[in-house]
């Protein structure tokens, strides 16, 4: 996704609000493809339009719509892929299968997890009554050669991982039981139904709950499909949970159709007349709509950046402080982005003050850093640091700008 963007921004020019653009046409798409799937499942029009509300204001979904995640575009394929299987599962055509077969490989190139998606064409495959043996195993032919050059691409890259503890999961570090059951129940009980579900949805869920165990619809072949997937995507965020705690919500997004579909459940089993309808409706968009703006009427503001409030009032004055082309080290920076990116220089970021002084001279050594942007002076005026520091280029509030002491 990343390298679609940047494409676009190559032969546009490097404008922020054309990769805000980007996003928000991914997200509309993901939207579309939400409609399309709850129509699918047997929704009108009307009570589809009530969960494609719900979806556009949940508060993850709306927030990180502008952001340029990958996660934003592995929905979007995932979303699609649920969809054209579906297709699949009732028109029970091959070409339905190469189309969801071809957006879940795209899906996982965007974000592993979402790969697990494929469950529910595995489960398909082994379960259905509905096709013969030669058909399941054309099915599985189509899956494995689209999904393959996304695994080969896994199985190449992740060895070369070391040290990332999403991939570690539970493996990372040592496992504190009583610190994961807590980021279980937080995520489950709070973070999830308020950011992922919304409380609109939340009503739906239940309801939807409630006649998916009234109905035994778990005896129902569709919906053991998408169960599949269900456990599959669960088990990877477990797998994940003790890393993720409880501040990266946009990984739970891979939960996000299920629980929709979940909700949808449970308002096809509604009946509305025509008018009670309507009113519901507006009922569900104010509602969903004034919890989402609540929620996420702050994310915005500069204190939530977790970066110097001097980067931002600065831009400029510490864009031109060093030549354009110049490596540089930057202190601190909790996203690890944005003072590289409001700053347009390349280099090394670093939030910890106490960062080892032979770091900083690999960076000058091996990494061709030539300045260092510091926004602390219990890390500048550290004594072993102060060596590698040749001269004072200015400062902008509380950043400072040295040159660095290079080898020639």
């Amino acid at each position: 996704m990343q390298w679609s963007v940047a494409m676009i921004q190559r032969l546009s020019g490097e404008r922020l609000w054309i990769t805000r653009c980007c996003m928000l046409l991914i997200s509309f798409l993901t939207l579309y493809a939400f409609y399309l799937l709850l129509r699918v499942c047997g929704l009108n029009r009307v009570k589809a339009a009530m969960i494609y509300f719900i979806i556009f204001f949940t508060p993850t979904f709306y927030y990180f719509k502008f952001n340029p995640l990958p996660d934003n575009a592995a929905l979007c394929f995932a979303v699609y892929y649920l969809f054209l299987f579906s297709r699949a599962f009732h028109s029970r055509q091959l070409s339905h299968h190469v189309l969801a077969a071809a957006c879940l490989s795209l899906a996982g190139a965007c974000k592993l997890p979402y790969l697990f998606f494929g469950a529910a064409s595995a489960v398909y495959i082994i379960n259905s009554s509905t096709i013969n043996w030669r058909t399941r195993w054309k099915i599985l032919l189509i899956n494995i050669l689209a999904t393959l050059p996304t695994c080969l691409w896994y199985y190449n890259v992740i060895p070369g991982w070391q040290g990332n503890q999403i991939t570690e999961g539970i493996f990372a570090g040592s496992f504190d039981w009583s610190l994961y059951l807590r980021n279980f129940m937080a995520n489950q009980f709070d973070f999830i139904p308020q950011l992922i579900i919304s409380p609109a949805g939340v009503i739906l869920l239940t309801i939807g709950i409630y006649y998916f165990i009234k109905n035994s619809a778990f005896r129902n072949q569709y919906i053991q499909c998408i169960l599949a997937a269900v456990v599959a995507s669960y088990s990877i965020l477990l797998y994940e949970l003790n890393v993720l705690s409880t501040n990266h919500d946009y990984y739970f997004m891979t939960l996000l159709p299920f629980y929709m579909l979940a909700a949808a459940y449970g308002l096809k089993h509604i009946k509305l007349s025509k008018k009670t309808a309507i009113y519901s409706g507006i009922f569900v968009l104010c509602l969903s709509s004034g919890f989402c703006l609540i929620k996420t009427k702050h994310d915005w503001e500069i204190k939530h950046a977790h970066t110097s409030r001097d980067v931002f009032d600065n831009m400029n004055e510490l864009r031109h402080a060093v030549p354009s082309d110049a490596k540089c080290i930057f202190i601190r920076d909790a996203s690890g982005h944005i003072f590289p990116y409001k700053t347009d220089k390349h280099g090394y970021v670093f939030n910890d003050l106490n960062t080892p002084s032979a770091w900083i001279e690999d960076c000058i050594e091996s990494g061709n850093a030539s300045y260092v942007y510091s926004d602390s002076r219990a890390f500048d005026g550290r004594p072993d640091i102060a060596p590698l520091l040749a001269s004072e280029i200015g400062q902008f509030g509380d950043i400072k700008v040295f040159k660095l002491v290079v080898s020639e």
